[in-house]
């Protein structure tokens, strides 16, 4: 299940209000090698980047997000698959238990998700991450 920590939530509603500048501070995605459960709590110190060659962070263009759309009275976006990112493993076995999304600039964990099972990645094995936001039920103001 993906968790939006609380340093993640102040720093989405600061990106919404115009506080601070998302583009400028760039966001990147990375695998955690930690066998770790994200909580409202978690901390960027609290994951263990991936070690495996090929597991550095990538950076996630914003522009890569698609559109909003509201089915059922829920929000969701996606990212465009031309800018999916993935990874390949070109080093020795390694297991990853998640992947985090962190504000380069200010490290601070924007949201993260674990695996419902760890994933076990061979020599040249690849794993690819579909983020989506789902925002839950949507109820317009008036």
């Amino acid at each position: 299940m993906l968790v939006i920590p609380t340093q993640g939530a102040e720093l989405l509603l600061r990106f919404m209000f115009g506080q601070a500048d998302p583009v400028a501070d760039g966001w990147s995605i990375v695998m955690y090698e930690n066998d770790y459960t994200p909580l409202p709590s978690s901390v960027f110190a609290d994951f263990t980047f991936a070690s495996f060659p090929g597991g550095d962070p990538i950076g996630l263009d914003l522009s890569g997000w698609g559109d909003y759309t509201v089915v059922s009275d829920r929000v969701k976006a996606s990212y465009i698959p031309s800018f999916i990112p993935q990874w390949t493993n070109g080093g020795s076995t390694t297991t990853v238990y998640g992947y985090l999304v962190y504000d380069a600039t200010e490290t601070k964990v924007l949201f993260a998700e674990r695996f419902d099972t760890p994933r076990v990645l061979n020599p040249a094995g690849s794993i690819t991450i579909y983020p989506t936001f789902d925002g839950g039920t949507f109820i317009p103001c008036v």
